[in-house]
């Protein structure tokens, strides 16, 4: 079972009230945060230990939660964890190497041989670049929250693409999920699967990239 198949479980646990069910699949010691505290909330109050997260749950129980009901998760557990890993790393001033867990995980293992053939000085500039990206875009990104409602408001024509080396380059299904969500979310989603090509698409395959995108121009 994986992470997120973890998570999910967690999630349908708590909405059918089933606390002892979240209690046993959290590790002793874990570690409970929020990005939000106040006193006028109690259960977002940070919170360590096994014993300690049930007063998350007694805190909820004078509100009238009438639906519980989960849109979206982030991503396979296993992408989560390798790109939290990057993130201590950059705040103990390990910039490079947060730069390369970060898209060793996003693009898989060959990604730095793929970039620095293509685009010669792109990983000096990455590093140069990871302050505004691990303080602002990063924290952006995980933040961000878009539904299948919000998708539902969008009428204009949508190209999906996914290289089609993807899932065997980082060993993690989560971009074909993502791209089979869009295909399911946008009514006029159109799919594309780019050759030769993992997550890096237009660094690795740019010719079919520029000839996929022009045919959908052209039809849109």
């Amino acid at each position: 079972m994986s992470n997120m198949d973890t998570v999910k479980q967690m999630y349908e646990a708590f909405g059918r009230g089933d606390v002892p069910a979240i209690l046993e699949k959290l590790d002793e010691n874990v570690e409970w945060d929020t990005d939000y505290d106040s006193p006028a909330a109690p259960w977002l109050e940070p919170r360590r230990g096994r014993d300690n997260i049930a007063g998350f749950f007694e805190a909820l129980a004078p509100m009238q939660i009438t639906k519980f009901e989960p849109h979206t998760f982030g991503a396979d557990g296993a992408l989560i964890e390798a790109l939290g890993t990057s993130v201590p790393m950059y705040e103990s001033g390990d910039k490079a190497g947060a730069v390369d867990t970060f898209l060793g995980g996003v693009c898989g293992k060959d990604y730095r041989r793929i970039v620095e053939t293509r685009l010669p000085g792109a990983m000096e500039q990455a590093d140069d670049d990871a302050d505004a990206f691990f303080t602002g875009e990063f924290p952006a990104i995980a933040e961000w929250q878009f539904t299948k409602e919000d998708a539902a408001c969008i009428k204009q024509p949508v190209l999906s693409v996914v290289g089609a080396n993807t899932a065997a380059a980082i060993g993690l299904p989560v971009y074909t999920e993502i791209h089979q969500r869009v295909l399911e979310w946008f009514a006029n989603a159109k799919p594309f699967v780019l050759p030769r090509a993992a997550h890096l698409l237009q660094v690795e395959n740019p010719r079919d990239m520029a000839e996929g995108l022009a045919a959908f121009l052209a039809d849109s």
